[in-house]
């Protein structure tokens, strides 16, 4: 309660099928300024959307993630 938190997004279409996102925040924890930084990448693929993502800590921590996200069973 009573800490300082902010983000900030940024999206660039490279092309008409692909966008990168890039995103940074801070926030304070137990006292400590924490700064957190992502980019990845959207597109599709056939009739599925797909999505790549990285995020680093200043802290040192890391994290990767892919998804994908369409219509179960053709519906």
């Amino acid at each position: 309660f009573g800490n300082w938190q902010g983000a900030a997004q940024l999206s660039y279409g490279l092309t008409s099928e692909v966008t990168a996102i890039s995103s940074v925040s801070y926030f304070e924890n137990d006292g400590a300024n924490d700064f957190v930084g992502t980019a990845g990448i959207r597109t599709g693929i056939g009739v599925l959307a797909v999505r790549a993502d990285a995020a680093v800590s200043d802290k040192g921590g890391f994290a990767f993630g892919v998804g994908t996200g369409g219509r179960a069973l053709g519906g």
